[in-house]
């Protein structure tokens, strides 16, 4: 009998556990050479596996990152929310997610510098022991540019 994995199951499958991540920032304003950081990520199941709870820190060319989230699926829309606050920015950051062809993308804004931006978060090159998720941001959905690409490794 084949065994069915939930939704939620299969993105806990992947992202569960403490992770070292490298992170290369591309020009910016706030950046205008680019730049890279280092720090971790905690991601750990939610109450009744209905979530994935994480915890990220960072420090390097962009000095001190906090971030925090959390991703639920929703039957009824057949779709990932995830919901994201940072130390970029006091105002939230809310995506939708579907897995695509072996990658999980999120699409929907966030706020960095005040400044509301569309942005698109990637899963891919998944593995039992790494993953590279990138982050492509811009004015609007249409012209979304990549901002970041974090590699991440299992401790």
């Amino acid at each position: 009998m084949a065994v069915v994995l939930s939704e939620m199951d299969r993105l806990i499958d992947v992202l569960e556990g403490r992770w070292q991540c490298r992170v290369t920032y591309e020009p910016n304003p706030q950046l205008p050479a680019g730049g890279t950081s280092v720090g971790w990520e905690q991601c750990r199941v939610g109450p009744g596996r209905w979530s994935v709870l994480f915890d990220t820190r960072a420090h390097g060319d962009s000095g001190e990152f906090e971030g925090a989230g959390f991703i639920i699926w929703s039957a009824a829309e057949a779709a990932y929310h995830l919901h994201w606050l940072s130390s970029s920015s006091p105002e939230p950051g809310f995506f939708t997610g579907h897995w695509d062809d072996g990658n999980v993308v999120f699409d929907g804004h966030e706020y960095i510098a005040g400044q509301r931006l569309a942005s698109r978060h990637s899963i891919t090159d998944i593995s039992a022991q790494a993953l590279v998720y990138t982050v492509d941001m811009g004015p609007t959905s249409e012209d979304l540019r990549r901002a970041a690409t974090i590699q991440y490794t299992r401790d």
